[in-house]
């Protein structure tokens, strides 16, 4: 059977504590990646962001100065 001095209900629960918390671990660890992904990301589409709002700007005034010169 083993020896009598260990408790196997405490060795089980350290293990299923031990695997939640490398579960755990990992979950936080991927969340921390993706939102350092999406940040970098988005850092580098920002000028190309800016330079679409500023063509729909301008496409925006040439279309409103039609309209109110009719």
């Amino acid at each position: 059977m083993g020896p009598k001095n260990i408790n196997y209900h405490h060795v089980s629960v350290s293990c299923v504590l031990w695997l939640t918390s490398c579960s755990l671990l990992t979950v936080l660890w991927a969340l921390l990646i993706g939102l350092i992904a999406t940040l970098l990301h988005a850092s580098f589409r920002i000028p190309n962001l800016k330079a679409r709002m500023n063509t729909f700007r301008e496409e925006f005034r040439a279309v409103w100065r039609n309209y109110s010169e009719l």
